[in-house]
C-alpha cells in the first residue's frame, strides 16, 4: 500500500514568507558562486599574463637580457675618473666666462632651470603655482610681511538688524487721582537698523575689521487727558534726579500731556581678531576700538484750556570711546554647512554727556545747558546659525542669523538720570570673502 508523501517544509510556509526565503537563497546562492569560484574567472595562463601591460614590460626586458647576456655579468673594472689633463690638454687657457653654468632639473616643471642666470621671483615664478582647495584652518604662512599681505583676502558683509530698544524704566509721565496711581512708560517696539562691516585678513591668520551700526528710532506717542481729580506729570531730570523739572503739575481739569522720544546712535568699531583652529570646532579673539555717539531726544507737550500751550524739548547726549573685547565660537553642525556660532562681546567708553533744555509756555520759560564726564559699559552677547560655502581657499560666502542682546549700563534716557538701555531682536546678514 503506497503513502501520500507529506509536503516539504517550504510548500508550506506563507506565500509572502516563501518569496522572502526565495530572495534570500538567491543571494546566498551568489555571493558563494563570487566568493568560491570567483577567481577561476581569471587563470594563470600565460596568453592572459602578456595582455597586461606590467607584464608586456618584464617580458620584453627578459628577451632583452637573453639576447644579450654580457649585460647581466658585473663589471670587474669599473671605469676612472677621467682627469683634468686628459679633458684640457696642456697650455690650453680656459676662459671660465664661457663655461655654461650646471643645468638643474625639478620633478614640477621637467625643463632645463638655469638657476645661475635667473633672480629669485623668476626661479620661483616658472613652478605651478595653483594652490589646492583646502579648508580655512590650511592657510599656509609665508617668511615676508608682503608675501603674507599678498596672498591675503578681503572680506565684508551687511546684517540687517531687527531689535527693540527697552529701559529699565523710562516713565513718559505719572497718572494718579483719588483712587489710584501709575506710571505710563515710553514704548519704542521694534525697529529695523543696518550694520555694514568690511576688513582684510593676512594669510598668516590676523585681520582687521571695521564695521559701522546706526540707528534712528522713534517712540510711540503717549497721550493722556486729565478728568475730574486727575493728574498727569512728566517730570524731566536736570543733570542728577535731585533738579528736575516737572510738566503739568499745576495743570487743570481736560488738559491734554503727549510725550514723544528719540533714540538715536552711530556706532564705528576697528577691530582686530584672530581664528584659533580645533580639531572640530575655532574660537576668535578680538581686540577693537570702539566711538559711540548716542543722542536721546524729547518732545513734550501740554494743552491747558486755561493756561494754553507749554512745550519742552531735552536732548541727552553722550560722546566717547574706548577699548573692546569679544569672544566667539564656531562649531559645525554634523556633515552639514551649517555651524553655530555664539559670542560675548564688552566694551568700557570714557566720554562726555551733554544735555540741552527748553521749555516754552504761558506759565513758564526756561533754558538750562549741562555736561559731565562719564563712563559707559556695554555688554553684548549673540547666538544663532551661519551657512557658509568655501568657492576655494580665500574664496567663500555666507549667511547667518542670530539672537542678539546687548546691555548699555548708566547710558540714562530723554527724561531720568541714571536709567538703563538695552536691545534684544534677530539679526540677518550676508557676505562675502574674497
Amino acid at each position: 500500500m503506497k503513502t501520500k508523501p507529506s509536503s516539504s517544509a517550504f510548500n508550506r510556509l506563507r506565500p509572502p514568507v516563501r518569496l522572502c526565503a526565495a530572495w534570500v537563497w538567491v543571494g546566498l546562492s551568489i555571493w558563494l558562486s563570487q566568493t568560491c569560484f570567483g577567481y577561476q574567472q581569471f587563470s594563470n595562463t600565460e596568453d592572459q599574463q602578456t595582455r597586461h601591460p606590467l607584464m608586456v614590460l618584464i617580458q620584453a626586458q627578459q628577451d632583452d637580457l637573453q639576447a644579450h647576456p654580457e649585460n647581466t655579468a658585473p663589471s670587474q673594472s669599473p671605469r676612472p675618473l677621467a682627469r683634468y689633463e686628459e679633458i684640457v690638454p696642456s697650455g690650453t687657457e680656459v676662459d671660465l666666462d664661457l663655461v655654461q653654468p650646471p643645468i638643474q632639473m625639478n620633478t614640477l616643471n621637467p625643463l632645463p632651470v638655469d638657476s645661475e642666470s635667473m633672480s629669485r621671483e623668476e626661479f620661483w615664478r616658472q613652478f605651478a603655482t595653483t594652490q589646492p582647495l583646502r579648508n580655512r584652518q590650511y592657510v599656509e604662512g609665508y617668511d615676508s610681511l608682503q608675501a603674507t599681505l599678498n596672498n591675503g583676502f578681503w572680506f565684508g558683509g551687511m546684517d540687517v538688524v531687527y531689535l527693540e530698544p527697552t529701559f529699565e524704566s523710562n516713565n513718559a509721565f505719572s497718572i494718579s487721582n483719588d483712587a489710584f496711581s501709575t506710571n505710563q512708560h515710553v514704548d519704542f517696539g521694534f525697529d529695523v537698523s543696518y550694520r555694514l562691516h568690511v576688513g582684510f585678513q593676512t594669510s598668516a591668520g590676523p585681520a582687521a575689521k571695521l564695521s559701522y551700526w546706526g540707528l534712528n528710532s522713534f517712540s510711540a506717542v503717549q497721550q493722556f487727558t486729565t478728568g475730574s481729580g486727575d493728574s498727569a506729570i512728566a517730570t524731566i531730570d536736570l543733570g542728577d534726579t535731585n533738579n528736575s523739572f516737572k510738566l503739568g503739575e499745576a495743570a487743570n481739569d481736560g488738559s491734554r500731556i503727549t510725550v514723544q522720544q528719540q533714540l538715536k546712535f552711530d556706532s564705528v568699531d576697528f577691530t582686530l581678531f584672530k581664528d584659533q583652529w580645533h580639531p572640530i570646532s575655532r574660537v576668535r579673539g578680538a581686540v577693537a576700538l570702539r566711538a559711540i555717539d548716542l543722542r536721546q531726544n524729547l518732545f513734550a507737550e501740554l494743552v491747558d484750556p486755561i493756561s494754553g500751550v507749554e512745550i519742552v524739548r531735552n536732548t541727552n547726549q553722550y560722546q566717547g570711546i574706548g577699548p573692546k573685547i569679544g569672544i566667539e565660537y564656531f562649531r559645525p553642525i554634523g556633515h552639514t554647512q551649517l555651524e553655530l556660532v555664539s559670542g560675548v562681546h564688552g566694551s568700557v567708553l570714557f566720554g562726555r554727556r551733554e544735555q540741552v533744555f527748553a521749555a516754552q509756555g504761558a506759565s513758564s520759560f526756561g533754558f538750562q545747558q549741562l555736561g559731565k564726564v562719564e563712563t559707559l559699559p556695554i555688554l553684548e552677547m549673540h547666538i544663532g546659525l551661519q551657512w557658509v560655502k568655501q568657492l576655494s581657499r580665500c574664496r567663500s560666502v555666507f549667511l547667518k542669523t542670530s539672537l542678539e542682546s546687548q546691555y548699555w549700563a548708566g547710558s540714562d534716557t530723554a527724561m531720568q538720570v541714571g536709567d538703563s538701555l538695552g536691545f534684544y531682536g534677530l539679526s540677518f546678514g550676508f557676505g562675502f570673502g574674497r
